[in-house]
């Protein structure tokens, strides 16, 4: 009878230890998503961990760039910027390129890196680095409002959404849109992956959530590809698809 009693409290502390844990765990994942920004991106640069930075142009920005650019030049929002070159090629095609970088060595680094002398200004209270058609402000991206700012015809989000946990996608949606000109297109490249296998960023976005994010546009999806094959560290974290789409949005 001991025994039995012994081992059915041992259950119990099991049970409520496996309770606490998932709990604590789920505490953690909130911490970590609730920390502001601004200490998340400036440790990924300042440690040099950049992995998500391309040396060329974004391949999808350049495969649709005919529809996405069509009927030009355009005042072009890009969100997330890092020091991404998609900006200097979109300003040699004759485009207005507004980049928004919440991280100030991103901006001084893709200036010094394509060798352009940035002039120092501010707009609507925020730094703003420009040099010809090109002009970063570094900000959060929330920050930017079209009080301050002229509204955008195109905006070309490079991964910037799926950079954002999903308690904050919804309010950056609607923070882009507010930015963006009736009519507007917006290029949207994002992932889908099981989120089980890796908690983000970048994190996992569904067609269906996406659809929903954008309800009320004209949302066309544009291709879909699994890169599995292409990048071995997903195959290694255990994932067995990495679907990257590309999406045409008229807002």
């Amino acid at each position: 009878m001991l025994e039995t009693e012994f081992l059915m409290n041992a259950r119990r502390s099991l049970e409520l230890a496996g309770v606490w844990a998932s709990a604590l765990r789920a505490w953690g994942r909130a911490v970590r998503y609730a920390l502001p920004m601004t200490t998340r991106w400036h440790d990924s640069w300042r440690e040099g961990r950049t992995r998500f930075h391309q040396s060329d142009v974004h391949s999808d920005l350049v495969r649709h760039a005919e529809r996405f650019l069509c009927g030009g030049p355009h005042r072009i929002l890009v969100p997330l910027s890092g020091k991404t070159v998609d900006m200097l090629w979109l300003a040699e095609l004759g485009h207005e390129v507004v980049g928004v970088e919440l991280v100030p060595q991103a901006l001084t680094e893709f200036f010094a890196e394509q060798n352009l002398e940035a002039r120092e200004s501010t707009e609507g209270g925020l730094r703003v680095l420009s040099s010809g058609a090109i002009k970063l402000v570094n900000a959060d991206i929330f920050e930017v409002n079209s009080k301050h700012f002229r509204l955008f015809d195109r905006i070309w989000d490079r991964a910037a959404l799926v950079a954002l946990p999903p308690q904050v996608r919804g309010r950056y949606v609607r923070h882009l849109r507010s930015l963006a000109k009736p009519g507007a297109l917006l290029l949207q490249n994002l992932f889908e992956y099981d989120q089980s296998k890796m908690e983000g960023p970048p994190f996992s976005v569904t067609d269906e959530e996406f659809q929903s994010q954008y309800e009320g546009a004209e949302v066309e999806c544009l291709d879909e590809t699994d890169a599995i094959e292409k990048v071995p560290q997903f195959r290694e974290r255990g994932h067995e698809h990495w679907l990257v789409r590309n999406y045409l949005v008229t807002l």
